[in-house]
């Protein structure tokens, strides 16, 4: 049977694969970047405005967004999670409308100041109208992107390598919102779970890794409920139990592996930065995630 040409281009020129993860890459992580620092903005001025639930939303103590929220442990207080779910939909969402603009100005920018990785590195930084810092989580974000999507795209050329790359960007959403906000919002986690469910079924292992999903659930829920009793306090969200679900579909086997390398890396995190309070989580998943799956075989463990 002859094969179409677009799929022969596609197959044998690595460079064209490259070329377009890096683009549509570096697309996905400005996008990634801007929701993440829209809703750490929003949700700061909604908690100083007294308009979110101040015993459900962890209270924000750093008055610039664009430095980051520093967050302090909820209280023990519980909450219905429809309040939550009405609070984020209120004034997450509705901050993610709207044209990119200046932090620092407010300014609408134009085309050429959106360009991803190439308008950072033109501007040297700084808006063109107000000289504010552009915050440096743009420029990270896009070459994360960039990189991430090339990656899978160049390893793995057929529908796997593209669906790969799509989790992944959708990962890097998520570790974002987390890092800004201590939240992984479902909507992003539901459609990690329909690709690494799609990727199962392409792969042949639908059974085992729907299986490994249960039982990846169903362990870290006893594990959080055990840890939150032992020291009175949360130390693992749900939104952590959700993600790591939902990678399980695509990492089935490898799935023990990803939590001791995002267990090592939060350790290894802990004891770097001294944190005491609640930190993000969503990172060390997504690190890890990313790297045993796109870098280990699955020969390797079975």
């Amino acid at each position: 049977m002859t094969s179409l040409p677009f799929v022969d281009l596609w197959t044998e020129m690595w460079g064209v694969r490259a070329g377009l993860g890096l683009a549509l890459g570096a697309t996905v992580g400005a996008f990634a970047a801007t929701a993440a620092l829209r809703l750490a903005a929003s949700r700061q001025a909604a908690l100083q405005q007294g308009l979110l639930h101040q015993d459900l939303w962890p209270q924000a103590i750093s008055p610039n967004p664009s430095t980051g929220m520093t967050l302090t442990p909820p209280t023990s207080e519980k909450v219905s999670r429809d309040t939550k779910s009405a609070d984020l939909q209120a004034f997450g969402l509705q901050s993610l409308r709207g044209r990119s603009r200046c932090d620092g100005c407010g300014r609408t920018l134009n085309f050429s100041e959106t360009v991803p990785i190439l308008s950072f590195l033109a501007l040297g930084g700084s808006c063109r109208s107000c000289g504010a810092e552009i915050d440096r989580l743009h420029f990270v974000s896009e070459i994360i992107g960039a990189l991430a999507l090339s990656t899978c795209l160049v390893m793995m050329p057929g529908l796997d390598g593209l669906l790969t790359g799509l989790l992944s960007l959708c990962l890097l959403i998520s570790v974002l919102i987390d890092i800004k906000t201590l939240t992984l919002p479902d909507g992003v986690t539901a459609v990690i779970g329909i690709i690494a469910f799609s990727l199962a079924i392409l792969n042949g292992h639908l059974l085992v890794n729907l299986l490994g999903a249960v039982l990846a659930f169903a362990v870290l829920y006893v594990l959080k409920l055990v840890l939150e009793r032992k020291h009175n306090r949360a130390m693992l969200g749900l939104g952590d139990i959700k993600l790591t679900s939902a990678l399980a579909l695509w990492l089935g086997v490898k799935t023990p592996v990803m939590l001791l390398v995002a267990a090592i890396l939060g350790l290894v995190f802990i004891g770097v930065s001294k944190r005491k309070d609640l930190i993000p989580f969503g990172p060390m998943i997504g690190i890890a995630s990313f790297v045993v799956g796109v870098f280990i075989p699955e020969g390797w463990l079975v």
